[in-house]
């Protein structure tokens, strides 16, 4: 008996195996990427899938300005560096060199039309309710600043939200 529960065993992880790449052989490789989720997420747009699940898959689609490292503390992904004075005033600097798929070069003005981006919509825009919304300003191709309302010690990991992407 435990020979036939075995050897049925092997027969459907085989069959299961031979299936399952064959139906992936239909898709050209470069251009595809194949996710097995045990969720769906709600949207690909960052702005508008502020659940639990769809951060998960979309921080390995979209970079933000700060990740999060294996201690969980904010670190640089597409900022440079940056500076505060006075505990509420930020500088930032982007990385230069980055393009989006369409071959278009970051900018600290894409920066500022994701930050403003989600002040327009109210279920991402509680994160961000500590930012001066007018205080966002360019300073050159690659540097922005902006201003809180009053210090606030999280805001790094604030901008590691997939949603500053």
């Amino acid at each position: 008996m435990l020979k036939k529960i075995i050897y049925f065993c092997v027969c459907f992880v085989g069959l299961f195996f031979c299936f399952s790449c064959s139906y992936l052989e239909q898709y050209p490789r470069e251009q595809t990427l194949v996710a097995v989720l045990n969720f769906g997420i709600s949207d690909f747009d960052p702005i508008l899938s502020n659940d639990y699940e769809s951060p998960t898959v979309l921080t390995l689609v979209y970079e933000g300005l700060f990740k999060y490292d294996l201690s969980l503390k904010p670190v640089p992904s597409l900022v440079e560096n940056w500076r505060v004075e006075d505990d509420i005033h930020y500088k930032m600097r982007i990385k230069q060199g980055v393009f989006f798929h369409n071959g278009e070069e970051l900018k600290a003005s894409d920066v500022k039309f994701s930050l403003e981006r989600a002040f327009a919509y109210e279920d991402i825009a509680y994160l961000f309710k500590h930012i001066q919304k007018d205080s966002i300003k360019i300073l050159d191709d690659y540097t922005f600043q902006f201003s809180l309302k009053h210090p606030d010690p999280t805001i790094l990991m604030t901008l590691c939200h997939v949603a500053t992407s």
